[in-house]
């Protein structure tokens, strides 16, 4: 119960921020439309996209994904730590996130949210937090700024 209520968190913040801010979408759906092309949980483009627009994804060079974040469950988290890393790096996302509320991936001390950055050289490299608050990572995004993990499983991010 308590992973359900930090899942929902997540997604509460994101829902909210997504309503507000159109350069974040969290697909309606999160269905594979077709071999090959990936949908992720939450991500934020560089230019908002008109309303209509603004639960799509689409692969489109002019206005880049920069920030993914992906919610690992028994059903996609082989596909998250798989596939979807080649793919997101291939398409220059700059930050990708996973949260892992069921410890499905990580385990012991590892914490459930952790990220990959894309270096200068075009591979992804892991993102170490800048510090620890409440036994909570607290990570440097280049694209929300500082941000962590509450309890609630909600995130918490200033600039």
């Amino acid at each position: 119960m308590d992973e359900a209520r930090r899942l929902l968190g997540t997604y509460r913040v994101f829902k909210d921020r997504c309503l507000k801010l159109p350069d974040l979408g969290v697909p309606r759906t999160n269905r594979y439309a077709k071999s090959g092309q990936v949908m992720p949980d939450v991500f934020i483009q560089e230019q908002p996209r008109p309303d209509e627009r603004r639960h799509e994804i689409a692969y489109d060079p002019d206005n880049p994904i920069l920030f993914v974040l992906e919610v690992l469950s028994e059903a996609t988290f082989h596909h998250d730590l798989g596939p979807k890393v080649e793919i997101y790096r291939a398409m220059g996302v700059r930050e990708y996130f996973l949260y892992d509320p069921e410890r499905l991936h990580r385990t012991g001390d590892e914490p459930r949210l952790w990220g990959l950055r894309l270096s200068a050289e075009g591979e992804y490299e892991n993102i170490e937090p800048v510090r620890h608050e409440n036994g909570q990572p607290v990570y440097r995004s280049d694209v929300l700024g500082e941000f962590r993990m509450l309890d609630e499983g909600a995130l918490f991010h200033s600039r």
